[in-house]
């Protein structure tokens, strides 16, 4: 896979609103993208997101938990 775009820091974001429901749930990835501070939601609509993901797959990136920073591979 030919690398798009250069992506960093990326790390899952998590919420919880137990008036809506949910508790402790993924809902985007915080990553800088390109350069650019980005919050991508989990949709596979989201062509942030899926660039996201697809580089993970290849290994090129990993995605931390809340609590810390991701890194290059």
């Amino acid at each position: 896979m030919a690398i798009n775009n250069v992506i960093t820091n990326a790390r899952y974001i998590r919420m919880t609103d137990e008036a809506l429901g949910i508790i402790d749930q993924i809902v985007g990835i915080e990553c800088v993208f390109d350069g650019v501070n980005t919050t991508a939601p989990i949709a596979t609509n989201n062509p942030e997101y899926v660039e996201i993901m697809q580089q993970v797959e290849a290994g090129h990136i990993t995605i931390a938990d809340d609590d810390s920073e991701g890194d290059e591979e």
